[in-house]
């Protein structure tokens, strides 16, 4: 949200008016705040934090007229779905407002696979989506992210391993409440 600031505020904006400053985050708010939720499945589409998703087939099966054996390891890579301009529109950009139709409710997008796709997908998702509302809803709600004078702003480039982590970055917390 740091590099953000104008859409931190816009989501700070909708938890003042929803949730008020005065209460936690519950889940019952989510279904009011379709902007905070957008900004959420934008963050996870851009950052792909588990980029690549192992699989082996059980039998021989076809893909695009090539025979893949059964035994044999493929490799989803959901950061080239997240990031494929066929899909996205400017897929480098962060932009929340790819997720919510012309009336600002929130859009369901079958590209987004971060929780992985099919019947497959991670077991943990509902819960992970519920802890990420809550979570970020209170951070933001609480804090505001900025980058210190003179700190250059983060590579979203990460580095790869099981998954994608950031680069080391400083980042300045302010209290909202102060």
């Amino acid at each position: 949200m740091g590099l953000h600031p104008e859409i931190q505020e816009k989501v700070f904006l909708e938890i003042e008016k929803i949730i008020g400053l005065n209460r936690n985050p519950e889940l019952k708010d989510q279904t009011e705040m379709p902007y905070t939720t957008a900004v959420i499945c934008e963050s996870q589409r851009i950052s792909s934090a588990s980029p690549l998703i192992p699989r082996k087939t059980n039998e021989t099966i076809s893909v695009s007229g090539y025979t893949i054996p059964p035994g044999t390891m493929i490799v989803a890579n959901l950061w080239a779905v997240h990031h494929d301009e066929a899909i996205w529109k400017k897929p480098y950009d962060f932009v929340p407002e790819r997720f919510l139709d012309e009336n600002g409710r929130i859009l369901t997008n079958e590209n987004l696979l971060t929780f992985g796709g099919g019947r497959r997908m991670c077991l943990g998702k509902p819960l992970a989506k519920m802890e990420i509302f809550l979570f970020f809803t209170f951070l933001i709600q609480h804090f505001q992210f900025d980058f210190p004078t003179g700190s250059p702003p983060p590579s979203l480039d990460g580095d790869l391993g099981i998954t994608l982590t950031t680069k080391p970055y400083k980042i300045r917390v302010k209290n909202r409440c102060t």
